[in-house]
């Protein structure tokens, strides 16, 4: 847990220069907090959808059988599980579209959109994670990446190439590299 902070702590001459920052720079300084990801830009507002959304009953099995498997999977290799296992059978009957790639696929993106599970490329191929930081760990790594040597600034990249949303891709972050 991080200790409170009082913005009077700081160095009086640095909080001038955010003072006049804010006073003078105000879209500046807000560019360069959503560039390090701590604030959403705003051309991408209202298309972020934040992790208190609510899952569609669809959403919430298929979010259940991803949390279930230990590893990373593909859109086929999640409708191979649920099509062979017998677990799956009352999902299997419940849902015929599951066997069908794009709505499994369209699915599994609207989790990623919700912050409920991580997504990166293997190649051509996307994978699923059901931990978002996972999904970054996995991306450091087919990137030739170390995960001690990311930080703030890589978020925009970690963004484009896995399609997770900002605040996701942050939190994610952040939780791995305070694990290291």
């Amino acid at each position: 847990m991080t200790e409170a902070f009082d913005v009077r702590d700081i160095d009086p001459e640095f909080r001038d220069a955010l003072h006049r920052a804010l006073e003078e720079r105000p879209e500046e300084l807000r560019e360069f907090l959503a560039r390090q990801g701590y604030l959403e830009p705003d051309e991408d507002a209202d298309e972020i959808v934040g992790n208190e959304q609510e899952l569609s009953e669809s959403e919430r099995h298929l979010l259940g059988v991803v949390e279930e498997l230990a590893s990373p999977h593909s859109t086929q290799q999640i409708i191979n599980v649920i099509q062979r296992e017998d677990q799956y059978e009352s999902l299997r009957n419940q849902y015929e579209s599951l066997k069908h790639r794009p709505w499994v696929s369209d699915k599994l993106n609207k989790l990623v959109r919700k912050g409920r599970i991580g997504r990166y490329r293997d190649g051509r191929t996307v994978m699923y994670t059901s931990d978002p930081a996972e999904a970054i760990r996995h991306w450091a790594l087919h990137n030739n990446r170390f995960v001690d040597e990311l930080s703030g600034s890589d978020i925009d990249e970690i963004v484009s190439a896995t399609n997770m949303n900002r605040e996701t891709v942050r939190a994610g972050l952040y939780e791995l590299i305070d694990r290291e």
